[in-house]
């Protein structure tokens, strides 16, 4: 289901960088369509917070929880990747979000990652 769903027993306060109050419409799922790093397509989905705002803002500190990491790796131009310990490996080729081996590319635009979602 896209779109918001309840409240959370406390409603959150959001507020923008400058600080200004945001209205809040409730918590929900947002289901989407995304590549990984090799082109294969994949379904993902994200708890979300709805709000007045016209951008998905990520959660790295949720996701985790969640079981999706991320990397943002340094802009040296070296090769990086992750290996777990049955020395299954994906190559970090970029930013992204890593979830079962998979890496879902993200991209920068203006000092902002984005992560590029289909349809």
């Amino acid at each position: 289901m896209n779109g918001p769903v309840g409240f959370p027993p406390e409603r959150p306060w959001l507020q923008t960088v400058d600080g200004t109050g945001l209205d809040y419409y409730g918590r929900g799922h947002l289901q989407f369509l995304a590549e990984d790093n090799n082109g294969n397509e994949i379904q993902g989905q994200l708890q979300v917070e709805f709000t007045h705002v016209d951008r998905v803002v990520l959660s790295c500190g949720q996701m985790a929880s969640h079981g999706t990491g991320s990397w943002f790796p340094p802009e040296d131009g070296h090769s990086y990747w992750l290996v777990n310990e049955n020395n299954q490996w994906v190559e970090l080729s970029g930013p992204g979000l890593v979830r079962r081996g998979q890496l879902v590319p993200l991209e920068k635009k203006n000092g902002v990652y984005v992560l590029k979602i289909k349809g």
